[in-house]
């Protein structure tokens, strides 16, 4: 490849570009052969009993209860709807860490970012200013995440259910 050819860019959006046939024996023979091989699914051997799936697919589908995964510890975690939509909404009215907005600020921002993009253009490679001026801006999802080690209540509830696990 030629000097004059080298992309330098830091950043570049995913490449689109597909080799044409014939333009390599090798490479044609090598794509036509795995083309032909089937695509094999591995089926999952089922970890739980019939009734195990069962409970399962009923806790899943009762709306008065939230099932996360705690914070640390990889320990599942069952909670009241109500008190699991208590303790987010008194994270959200937390003034210190959230502020409610009353507009999106997303197209804002995203035109600030061009102008400073087009004010260094000099600096950036095209694929580069590409890369970092053609996006659609995503909403984040806010969720929370049980602290057992510091939640009396949901302490409680946890030991309650191990000490159920150990009984004869």
């Amino acid at each position: 490849m030629g000097t004059k050819d080298h992309d330098k860019s830091l950043v570049r959006n995913k490449s689109t570009y597909t080799p044409r046939s014939g333009k390599d024996d090798y490479l044609d023979t090598y794509i036509e052969t795995i083309t032909k091989f089937p695509v094999r699914t591995r089926k999952c051997k089922q970890n739980l009993t019939r009734n195990e799936q069962d409970a399962l697919k009923s806790l899943k589908d009762d709306d008065s209860i939230i099932i996360k995964e705690a914070d640390k510890g990889g320990a599942i975690i069952i909670m009241d709807t109500d008190f699991y939509k208590e303790k987010v909404l008194e994270q959200l009215n937390d003034e210190e860490y959230y502020k409610q907005i009353t507009n999106n600020p997303d197209k804002a921002t995203k035109k600030r970012l061009k102008k400073l993009i087009k004010d260094y253009n000099q600096c950036l490679t095209e694929k580069e200013i590409a890369y970092l001026c053609d996006f659609d801006p995503k909403e984040s999802n806010f969720y929370g995440l049980p602290k057992v080690h510091k939640s009396a209540q949901i302490q409680n509830t946890v030991c309650s259910l191990l000490s159920v696990q150990r009984m004869p």
